[in-house]
């Protein structure tokens, strides 16, 4: 709960190598003013003359990322430009230099990477064991005691774009809490993200892709692919193959085909048979008696020797009809020796067939063969798959199982560890600085427990101050956390900046004890309070102070940025001009 022993730092002096640049020299100790102020245009603004810029540029040259927003302005305004930072680290001064575009950058003249000083940074003491746990760093403890851009000065807790467990981390190490507790459940439950992510990754396998997809049990899938393996293996290897098998296929089509042909040529030969014997047994339409009785009543129409002729007549009938039959039978013994032959052929045919067809019943095809063994390997190949997912899988959630255990364990060490109120001389010293400013409001810095098994936090930081929703009691509330924790809290960080848009909207009387309180308070400590502020506020809040306190202050102004001309801004240009020109 207090400074440690360690290499502590503060500013010296922020330059510039462009003569334009307005040199900042800090106070060595105490309260250094930065002040926006009016030239001789009294009703020009005193925004964008360069007091949260001169912040931005001490963060920028202390290891900001070159991504950051005054890093890209910087970039494309002033990209040659080089800003010096001088520093002091347990005495002993250090130089830090970095361009607009942050192609070079130099720690006491010797060119580094911007990754290398931000290590430089942070084993340098002033957060000491920053590296024994994630999320902490130079960088990440030291945008507390600079909150640079809007997003860090909404919540005493939070900076920009930080997670829940950066916070409480980062604030817990300030505040001097025990972090074995929280880091051993934030670990605990990245192993469970790491499983979960695992599991994930396996189902995404191409095998378990499918299974999943169909909502089929992976396990049910294994015991199924069991069973039918083996009996794939088996038949397999009493595959008899024929290698011309769809040749022998083709062949037995084909002498079938023929078989059909010479049946239906037989049947059509049977047919013209029985036609054969039908005609064969016809007798002729008249008898020799039916014709004698005709020519005999044609008497008395014809001359005698004109039916003398009957029996000429009567013998050419008789003849014709005896031909006709010789020549049916002829014609029909001439078919039954066609269809004789044909059943030759198709018995031959048929015997042809009969034995290629048996040559084929216990036989398969090559590609037959060869699909089925394609099938068993990919069958073989998911099994293993499901085995491996399933054995993970059961690893995974018996190592769930355990890490549930030892998160339980841990909630009940840090239920343990509550017990000892280790906020409580912390959150009366809360109490005592709030009320320099709001003696009627209540206030306090807590820690509660977070028993959630399914949460990375072990804990819940609070900073409450009554009636904190105006924004003046809000920004009360961010200023006096921080200063908790500059003055007492654990790290050897000897500065604390803050920016004008803190003071706006604080009441003028509060304004003017806040600077009283701090200023008495920095008596004795060599740290350095550095503020920017507005002419406007700075002003009205002398009104409240005695003249030899408005004459201490003044002393404490190290730079006036007037509005009145380029020259007397703190880049002592048109910055946004420059800007525009260059992009």
């Amino acid at each position: 709960m207090h400074q440690t022993l360690g290499k502590t730092m503060k500013l010296i002096k922020l330059s510039c190598n462009q003569p334009e640049f307005r040199t900042i020299n800090f106070n060595p100790e105490g309260l250094t003013i930065i002040l926006g102020t009016k030239g001789d245009d009294k009703e020009s603004s005193v925004n964008g003359v360069g007091k949260t810029q001169s912040l931005r540029l001490i963060n920028f040259c202390l290891g900001a990322k070159s991504t950051n927003s005054l890093a890209k302005t910087l970039a494309h305004a002033v990209p040659t430009w080089i800003f010096k930072l001088e520093i002091e680290v347990n005495k002993v001064a250090h130089v830090i230099e970095r361009s607009g575009n942050s192609k070079l950058i130099r720690l006491n003249n010797q060119d580094i990477k911007l990754t290398k000083l931000q290590e430089w940074l942070d084993l340098s003491g002033i957060f000491p064991k920053t590296n024994e746990y994630k999320y902490l760093s130079f960088r990440s403890l030291f945008k507390r005691f600079t909150r640079t851009e809007k997003s860090d000065c909404l919540n005493p807790l939070f900076i920009e774009k930080e997670s829940d467990y950066s916070s409480l981390i980062n604030n817990a190490y300030l505040l001097g809490l025990d972090l074995n507790l929280i880091n051993e459940k934030f670990n605990l439950k990245e192993k469970v993200k790491a499983n979960t992510a695992t599991q994930k990754l396996l189902k995404q396998d191409s095998y378990l892709s499918e299974v999943v997809k169909t909502g089929a049990n992976p396990t049910a899938r294994k015991e199924f692919l069991e069973k039918t393996i083996p009996n794939l293996e088996k038949n397999l290897q009493n595959y008899s193959i024929a290698e011309d098998y769809h040749q022998i296929e083709k062949d037995i089509e084909s002498l079938t085909e023929q078989s059909r042909g010479i049946q239906r040529n037989i049947s059509a030969l049977n047919f013209k048979i029985i036609s054969i014997n039908k005609s064969i047994e016809q007798t002729p339409d008249i008898s020799n008696q039916d014709l004698l009785d005709l020519y005999t009543g044609l008497q008395h129409l014809f001359k005698p020797e004109a039916l003398a002729h009957f029996s000429t007549v009567q013998k050419f009938h008789d003849d014709l009809t005896i031909n006709r039959k010789t020549k049916l039978e002829k014609e029909k013994l001439g078919i039954i020796a066609e269809i004789e032959e044909l059943k030759n052929t198709h018995n031959v045919i048929s015997h042809k067939r009969d034995k290629k067809l048996a040559f084929l019943k216990d036989k398969h095809a090559l590609d037959e063969y060869i699909a089925i063994a394609k099938e068993l390997s990919s069958l073989q190949e998911e099994l293993e798959h499901l085995k491996k997912y399933l054995s993970i899988n059961d690893d995974i959630k018996q190592q769930n199982l355990s890490i549930k255990g030892q998160i339980i364990k841990s909630i009940s060490l840090a239920l343990e560890y509550l017990k000892s109120d280790p906020l409580g001389i912390l959150s009366l010293k809360f109490q005592e600085i709030t009320s320099k400013l709001y003696p009627k409001y209540s206030s306090g810095v807590y820690i509660t427990l977070n028993d959630s098994e399914n949460n990375m936090l072990m804990y819940d930081l609070a900073v409450e101050l009554q009636t904190d929703s105006s924004d003046g009691v809000a920004n009360a509330k961010i200023i006096s956390y921080d200063w908790l924790i500059f003055m007492h809290g654990f790290h050897n960080m000897n500065l604390l900046w803050h920016d004008n848009r803190f003071f706006a909207d604080i009441d003028s009387g509060e304004l003017a004890k806040w600077f009283e309180y701090t200023a008495s308070e920095l008596i004795n400590t060599k740290k350095q309070y550095v503020t920017t502020i507005n002419i406007n506020n700075y002003e009205d809040m002398k009104r409240y102070l005695s003249d030899e306190q408005k004459i201490e202050f003044d002393n404490k102004v190290v730079i006036k940025l007037l509005s009145d001309e380029s020259k007397n801004k703190l880049l002592g240009i048109d910055f946004d001009k420059q800007r525009k020109l260059s992009s």
